[in-house]
């Protein structure tokens, strides 16, 4: 369903610095005036600045649960906010993240709770359907060096969405990780972590390659490469840095605008002068925020969350593609790949369910699972590939008789289980010919994307085959165990 609501609704992330990291040593702020670090004043600072954002949604890191309980609850119940604390920070009596929403505009549906992150999925009223959009309010492991625990932190969050309805998500807060290059932002933005990606200028490890991916459309709500800071101490003299993100999904929601870190040039040339906090800012770090609209192709999101983080195992042999949801992003996916990113593709069709729009129609049957040949490729293969086939085929900008026989000659593939005899060579060799010919009709760039629908077809095929063969093996060798059979064994290589 195509919609677009005139309604905006605005999200805010804070880290408001606890003061129970100031109570021992403050070496890192001995710059800072001791009034601007006096917890008093802060607080009171804290809180106007945060009746001021006048924002539907509010995510705060580093509140601690004394200061929620007594302080931030009620205060901002007065002023028409509902909202609730990460129950790991409230048992441990430690800092941690505190989400509120406007009680005029948003419900609570569910909420869960982990160490590092809090999950609100919030049914918003002003929206045609009552849409419901997932909030992550996060505060990432600290430590440079914990790389794959931010990734595992972010993954673990999203993965609880698999089981929840909504149909957009936010995912924000303190990342402790650069916005511009870092492993964090690859996972958002391409769904998975590549090789080669730095994370605090080191390339990452294997282990941070193989976190399950995931299939959302995400965008930052501020640029990547923008000269913005939003967590400082020293100011110019140490590190300056975007640790705080705002990420959204641009399948459902549209970006009206970024708030800005700071007012003017002036400030932000006292802030790099004499740093955080001070007199103006009560905390570390400024907040972000930014206005969205309900917009574009609003749909169930379930099947965008990541697999759970023991099925690793499986990426790690075997890395999947995510399979964009528009045919244009669909078509630069499938050309021009090497053997490991062709595997690649192949898994990330295998993994594909019937709620993914490109499978729009498609039937998938119950399936059996095989530990055979591709026991890692999931049930209705063959249906997938031929699926994504012809998506691929009705994008050539072409005649409609052509496009049919294109059509009909990759529907027509099956699998070979007996010795060809004669006439099967003749009929596979007169296809291979009208193929050909059938290729030098179309545009460059649409023959390297029918040679790829033919090929995954082909492929979707053996696959099919091979398990249905190998299921046949195990059934026959139950009543007769002196059985063998030779069988073809099938590699990437061979498409």
């Amino acid at each position: 369903m195509d919609q677009t609501s005139q309604s905006a609704f605005s999200a805010v992330s804070w880290n408001v610095l606890a003061d129970h990291f100031l109570r021992g040593s403050r070496v890192q702020y001995d710059h800072v005036h001791d009034s601007h670090l006096e917890w008093q004043s802060r607080k009171e600072r804290i809180v106007s600045r945060i009746l001021g954002f006048g924002c539907d949604i509010l995510c705060l890191q580093e509140v601690e649960p004394i200061f929620f309980e007594s302080v931030l609850s009620p205060t901002l119940q007065q002023h028409g906010y509902d909202g609730l604390m990460n129950e790991r920070s409230c048992e441990d009596n430690h800092p941690g993240t505190c989400t509120f929403w406007r009680q005029d505009r948003f419900s609570l549906s569910r909420y869960f709770s982990q160490r590092r992150t809090l999950l609100v999925v919030l049914q918003d009223g002003q929206s045609e359907g009552g849409n419901c959009l997932a909030v992550v309010n996060v505060h990432l492991q600290g430590d440079p060096k914990e790389t794959v625990a931010r990734l595992r932190q972010l993954q673990g969050a999203l993965e609880i969405l698999e089981n929840l309805s909504h149909e957009a998500l936010l995912v924000l807060g303190d990342f402790n990780s650069e916005l511009r290059d870092s492993a964090c932002t690859a996972w958002l933005a391409h769904g998975k972590v590549s090789q080669g990606t730095l994370d605090w200028g080191v390339e990452v490890s294997v282990d941070a390659e193989s976190v399950p991916w995931h299939r959302y459309m995400m965008r930052s709500a501020y640029e990547r490469d923008s000269t913005d800071f939003s967590h400082t101490i020293a100011g110019a003299a140490g590190f300056v840095g975007m640790i705080d993100h705002l990420w959204f999904t641009e399948s459902s929601l549209q970006l009206e605008c970024t708030w800005p870190l700071l007012n003017c040039l002036a400030e932000r040339e006292e802030v790099l002068e004499r740093g955080l906090p001070s007199a103006t800012h009560p905390s570390d770090h400024l907040p972000i925020g930014a206005t969205f609209y309900w917009a574009g192709e609003i749909r169930d999101l379930r099947s965008c969350a990541p697999r759970r983080a023991d099925d690793a195992v499986v990426v790690k042999t075997r890395p999947a593609a995510r399979i964009p949801c528009d045919v244009e992003a669909l078509r630069k996916l499938v050309v021009g790949k090497s053997k490991h990113d062709w595997e690649a593709i192949m898994k990330g069709i295998g993994e594909l369910d019937a709620r993914h729009p490109l499978l729009h129609g498609v039937e998938l049957p119950e399936s059996a699972v095989v530990k055979g040949h591709f026991a890692d490729l999931q049930g209705n293969f063959e249906i997938k590939t031929r699926g994504i086939a012809m998506v691929l085929v009705r994008s050539f900008a072409i005649s409609e008789s052509l496009r049919d026989e294109i059509a009909s000659m990759i529907s027509n593939i099956t699998f070979q289980d007996e010795k060809p005899s004669k006439e099967d060579i003749e009929r596979l060799q007169a296809r291979k010919v009208r193929w050909a010919q059938l290729l030098t009709e179309l545009v460059e760039n649409d023959v390297s994307v029918a040679v790829s629908a033919d090929s995954m077809v082909q492929f979707g095929v053996i696959v099919e085959g091979m398990n249905k063969k190998w299921a046949k093996k195990l059934e026959a060798a139950a009543v007769n165990e002196n059985e063998d059979e030779d069988d073809v064994v099938y590699c990437f290589d061979d498409f």
